[in-house]
């Protein structure tokens, strides 16, 4: 599990908004998508050289209805082109590199000398 602010933030102090942590799961978008928005998905992703979606979906309350508690899942997508995962995957592995394990690193290097990543 990870967090993320509970709105997107202004940078100039004088607008700073009033944020908090909320809990978030990662999940890869592949799989979300419905077949209608595929198709439309699947263009814009090409046009802009996309190569990877994220999607960040947390619960949170929706009220109270019919007896009982209401909780809603919503969802945010992050789109990466090649050179942003790369990035992100360089600046993960630099910032928190002395706390991964070394069978983990071993890992990692495996799957990055793979031709096969399936």
């Amino acid at each position: 599990m990870a967090y993320m602010t509970n709105q997107w933030l202004k940078t100039e102090k004088n607008n700073n908004r009033f944020h908090y942590p909320v809990s978030i799961d990662f999940k890869n978008a592949d799989s979300m998508y419905e077949s209608a928005d595929a198709r439309g998905r699947e263009a814009w992703e090409e046009k802009n050289n996309i190569s990877f979606t994220l999607e960040l979906e947390k619960k949170e309350d929706a009220g109270y209805g019919y007896g009982k508690a209401l909780i809603e899942k919503t969802h945010q997508r992050i789109y990466f082109t090649q050179t942003d995962v790369e990035f992100l995957i360089w600046l993960l592995i630099r910032e928190t590199s002395g706390d991964i394990s070394d069978e983990y690193k071993l890992k990692l290097i495996a799957l990055l000398a793979s031709e096969d990543t399936e």
